[in-house]
């Protein structure tokens, strides 16, 4: 990361650090704490590209302690200036290079494909005009429009022929799935399906949620008590909870529930069967 450091500076008269032994800023001693930063601190952080100070003068006098030159004629620098002006300089000195100029173009969309001189004409905000030709080579392609398909979200009942996917041309797509194997009708399991008791609530539940690796089902009942259902028997445990709950997920682990209560998110063991 680069760094500019701005506003730096002492200004004559203070003492902030007076309690630990150091003098009160003055014309002798801010000079020789500047010509020591920039010298033999500033430079040799790679850091830092730039440092400058707080003002150079302020003609209104109200930050004349932070002062490097008199403001009025004929400008008498302070010492502070003649030390830091009088540190040696990097070799070689700053030159203009001329104009920047950023521009984009537009075409027509029936341009034929090819190189393209562009000529810019222009005044700067002084009013001098400026003229450059050629500014640059504009290079026009011809290409082939390009098109993303993505699959559709489908929510519904699982589909008893197969997976759908989105197909659209030939060519393969970014954006689009590229199926690699296809399953038919004849590869789908065939479940067995046996018809459980009826269980009734006193009340609609807050929420139900199956769990077919045991053939459970957990239901928050109205009042917030948690309790989990065995569909093949019909029987009915609570949840050992102290906190009432509001939403049921299954685990990864057959053998526990998750319950969302009023802050937090618990992990319950299913009672045995």
């Amino acid at each position: 990361m680069k760094v500019i450091l701005t506003e730096t500076g002492y200004a004559l008269g203070t003492n902030t650090f007076g309690f630990e032994g150091f003098s009160a800023i003055n014309e002798t001693n801010r000079a020789d704490y500047i010509r020591s930063a920039f010298r033999d601190y500033w430079q040799n952080w790679p850091e830092v590209i730039a440092v400058t100070p707080f003002q150079m003068a302020d003609p209104s006098g109200h930050w004349h302690a932070f002062d490097w030159i008199n403001p009025a004629p004929p400008y008498t620098p302070h010492p502070q200036y003649t030390a830091v002006a009088s540190l040696p300089k990097p070799d070689g000195g700053l030159e203009p290079y001329g104009f920047q100029i950023i521009f984009k173009a537009r075409v027509s969309p029936d341009l034929p494909a090819g190189n393209y001189p562009a000529i810019l004409h222009g005044s700067e905000r002084y009013g001098a005009q400026v003229t450059a030709s050629p500014a640059a080579t504009l290079t026009v392609r011809a290409s082939t429009p390009a098109y993303t398909y993505y699959l559709p979200l489908i929510f519904g009942p699982t589909r008893r022929d197969g997976p759908w996917y989105l197909s659209a041309g030939t060519a393969p797509s970014p954006g689009a799935i590229a199926p690699t194997a296809y399953l038919s009708p004849a590869d789908l399991a065939t479940a067995s399906l046996h018809e459980i008791q009826q269980i009734q609530f006193d009340q609609p539940p807050l929420d139900i949620v199956f769990l077919p690796a045991v053939q459970y089902a957990g239901a928050v009942l109205a009042d917030g008590s948690p309790v989990v259902l065995n569909l093949q028997t019909g029987q009915r445990r609570a949840l050992p909870l102290d906190t009432p709950a509001h939403r049921l997920a299954p685990s990864g682990n057959p053998g526990r529930i998750y319950v969302a209560l009023d802050n937090a998110l618990a992990l319950v063991d299913l009672p045995a069967a």
